[in-house]
């Protein structure tokens, strides 16, 4: 029993030795990419330093450039939006982002359906795994994926399990011109090939207190730092007869802490244009262009007041 014991503790050894080895190359070798959505996640918890940021899922990525707003206001602009990617992740990287700096300006997209309680709505949170040994104000977000989260991050391989591929791509050199970016916009190029339907949003469903609270905590954030935000719902393709129970509870919010809430769900020349969609909740470039504009001019406006 003794010599069985005795073995068992060094395969053990070994086992922990392997995990802690592979899993600092594995670490070394994620934050050391230069393209691609990892990149993007690396570049928005680590690395920013433009005067305005962009907030959101992949409606934000595909919906705002930052070029258009750098050029029309001035200030430099990256876009932190991440496709899948909602709330409580753009909670985690505003956390980050205030650790290192303070923005000039905060822009929050918001999607129809944002506060919906859904099994499976913690799993993206996937993506901050990386982030947890280093960034101890982010664990409470990591934890929601579940009760042993914690105790797999033990394992040094673990926040890496499902990248290594993904790691090794964002290394390479052809990524960067495969997977082209302006500042975090991704540009779309296709058209809607039917017209818009006629749809009506659900007023009350399933709410998640804790997208609420992250989406709360954001607001408090700015407010705390004195940094002027606003939220937008930017344009979707098909035409819509009501409210949407979470843009309700949003723009409440947004009036608590007297935050600029804009509801472009319908703006026009862009809702209904299949010209302006790559889907119907995506805008192809010809819908960015426009809907950057806009928001650059708001911004403008927006900071123009603040400073008064």
């Amino acid at each position: 029993m003794k010599a069985f014991f005795k073995n068992l503790l060094i395969v053990l050894f070994f086992i922990v030795l392997a995990d802690q080895v592979v899993g600092a190359m594995l670490r070394y070798f994620y934050f050391r990419q230069e393209s691609g959505l990892e990149y993007q996640t690396i570049y928005s918890m680590n690395k920013t330093s433009e005067d305005v940021l962009i907030f959101g899922s992949s409606r934000a990525s595909h919906h705002y450039i930052p070029s258009i707003i750098t050029d029309s206001t001035g200030y430099s602009c990256y876009n932190t939006g991440r496709e899948g990617n909602f709330t409580l992740y753009e909670l985690a990287i505003l956390r980050g982002v205030l650790k290192r700096y303070k923005p000039k300006f905060i822009v929050v997209d918001f999607t129809v359906k944002e506060f919906l309680e859904f099994p499976g709505s913690y799993d993206p949170l996937s993506n901050l795994l990386p982030f947890y040994r280093g960034n101890p104000d982010i664990r409470d977000i990591i934890k929601l994926r579940g009760d042993y989260e914690p105790l797999k991050l033990s394992s040094a391989i673990y926040p890496f399990n499902s990248l290594m591929p993904v790691i090794l791509i964002g290394n390479m050199e052809y990524n960067k011109k495969r997977k082209a970016n302006d500042n975090g916009y991704f540009a779309l190029h296709g058209k809607m090939k039917h017209p818009p339907q006629e749809l009506k949003l659900d007023r009350t469903y399933p709410i998640d207190s804790n997208k609420v609270n992250a989406f709360r905590s954001i607001l408090e954030l700015c407010n705390a730092k004195n940094i002027p935000v606003m939220v937008v719902v930017s344009p979707y393709y098909d035409k819509y007869s009501s409210q949407d129970y979470s843009v309700e509870l949003a723009k409440e919010m947004a009036a608590k802490y007297d935050v600029p809430f804009y509801d472009f769900l319908q703006y026009s020349p862009i809702a209904g244009n299949p010209e302006m969609f790559q889907d119907k909740d995506h805008l192809s470039y010809s819908g960015a262009r426009i809907l950057s504009g806009k928001i650059a001019s708001l911004i403008r406006e927006n900071i123009s007041s603040s400073n008064e």
